[in-house]
Formats: structure tokens, sequence, C-alpha cells
């Protein structure tokens, strides 16, 4: 079955060193699916190390923008009630960051703050209003390989 899946890889299965049996699936392609781009990262897949590195990595002034900025699928109105869902301490910060020219950015002092870290990251998988995945970066393998792959001979 290897060969439906990349009909463009040449693959050798060696089963058993002792007796010699090696299976090879031949190469049936040499058209290559395109490469998949990047894309940021989806509000319900990300983690405590994820978000903390996004945080020291943005320089979005507030938690709101670096919400829509760093996020795949969010919106100004999804930024905002996440912020509301986190509380507090969420929106002061977010506040307090407009007219802010300080060393160290509020995203920073975020990041640092694990307990921030992880509502941050529990709210974001909680959330339900965030628009699905985009699947343009990927890149499928192309009704011709497809086709020679399920009709090996």
């Amino acid at each position: 079955m290897p060969s439906t899946l990349s009909p463009f890889r040449h693959l050798a299965l060696c089963a058993d060193s002792q007796r010699d049996f090696v299976v090879h699936y031949r190469r049936r392609s040499d058209q290559m699916p395109p490469l998949p781009t990047e894309v940021k990262y989806h509000p319900s897949s990300v983690d405590n190390l994820v978000i903390r590195q996004l945080l020291q990595q943005s320089n979005a002034k507030n938690l709101q923008t670096f919400l829509q900025r760093e996020l795949q699928g969010v919106t100004l109105d999804v930024s905002k009630r996440v912020v509301e869902e986190l509380g507090t301490w969420a929106k002061k910060e977010n506040d307090d960051s407009e007219g802010e020219e300080e060393d160290e950015s509020v995203l920073d002092k975020l990041a640092r703050t694990s307990n921030h870290v992880s509502k941050l990251t529990q709210v974001l998988r909680d959330v339900q209003l965030f628009k699905a995945p985009d699947g343009t970066c990927l890149s499928p393998a192309g009704e011709y390989n497809l086709r020679l792959g399920i009709m090996k001979g």
C-alpha cells in the first residue's frame, strides 16, 4: 500500500536480515506534488510552550492584537471575547498597554507568568468561535499520482 500514498518514492522494506527478504516498491511517477506552505498556528492546537514562544517573539502592543496577528482564524470580535474570558488581569494588561513606551512589552511580562500562559492556552482550547483551520497549505498528491497508486499493477 505505500505506493498508494506516495507513488513518486522508491521504498525498500527489509523484513528479516537473516533470510534476505526485501520488498521493493518502485517509483511509478516523477511528478512531485507542490511543497506545503507554512501557516500560523490554529488557536485550538497550541500548547503552553508554543504560546510562550509566540508571546516572546511577537511585536504586538497588547493581547488582543497578538491574538489576531499570531494565530489563524482570530477576528477582532473573537479576540475581544478571549480577553474577556481571561478575566480582569488580561483586560487590565490589554488596556494598560495602549499608550505604553516601556523597554519590556506587556506580552513579555505575560510570557514569564506561567499561570497566565496556562490560562490563555486553556481559553484558546475551550472557545469554539474560531474559524476552521485553513486547508490551502496542504499539498495533495494530485489525481495523476493517486490514480497510479490505486491502479498498482
